[in-house]
């Protein structure tokens, strides 16, 4: 575990004691956690989090540092590309509804670029009223980098085999022998005017090519 002001600096803040009661219960817990964790207050104060936060963040916040604060020097974006602007841990402190495995693009201070699924909940009190935050983040860039080398594969072996199809029946619609003796063999119908089997055409057409929108 990581308090905000463990580095030898004075914290100015003052810790709600329903805050301060969550942080005593959870000493120790976050380090142990094998995903990125961070707990702020209801005003978006950073107050503990782990090394694998640290480490996906690429730089520790500064003591009383809020999350929007902290996140001013990295850009964020939308799978699709489209910057995001509101954090969802402003979110969630602002409306209370929990984030639910939410992809994001993170483009750090330094230039580089990762892929984060981001889990928040809202912290409350017995009363139910909102008093902080706990962000659990994963970094999944490698996971997706795997993924669309399996996609851009995939993608290519049903190239080729279209390419092989189409050679097929240009060969088929060249034989006239060798179509019948086919479709004598086979029970079907000579096609010679496509330019790919129709089971091939409609496998084909039924399948999307995978978004290529993920940002190297």
């Amino acid at each position: 575990m990581v308090d905000s002001s463990d580095r030898g600096h004075s914290s100015a803040r003052q810790i709600p004691p329903v805050m301060s009661a969550m942080l005593r219960a959870s000493d120790g817990i976050l380090e142990l956690l094998p995903i990125a964790t961070f707990i702020c207050d209801a005003k978006g104060t950073i107050l503990e989090y782990n090394r694998h936060a640290v480490a996906v963040w690429g730089r520790a916040p500064d003591p009383g540092q809020t999350h929007d604060q902290f996140r001013e020097s990295a850009r964020f974006y939308d799978m699709d590309g489209a910057p995001v602007s509101r954090s969802m841990v402003s979110e969630v402190l602002a409306g209370g509804t929990p984030v639910r495995n939410v992809e994001r693009i993170v483009e750090r201070a330094d230039g580089t670029r990762l892929i984060v699924s981001v889990n928040v909940d809202p912290l409350r009190n017995v009363k139910g009223e909102l008093v902080g935050a706990v962000n659990c983040f994963l970094d999944i860039t490698e996971r997706k980098r795997a993924d669309a080398a399996l996609e851009h594969s995939r993608l290519h072996a049903l190239e080729q085999e279209q390419r092989t199809s189409c050679a097929s029946m240009k060969r088929f619609a060249q034989s006239p022998a060798l179509a019948a003796n086919i479709c004598s063999q086979t029970n079907c119908l000579p096609t010679p005017t496509l330019t790919m089997p129709i089971p091939i055409a409609k496998d084909f057409a039924s399948r999307s090519p995978a978004s290529s929108n993920f940002i190297q």
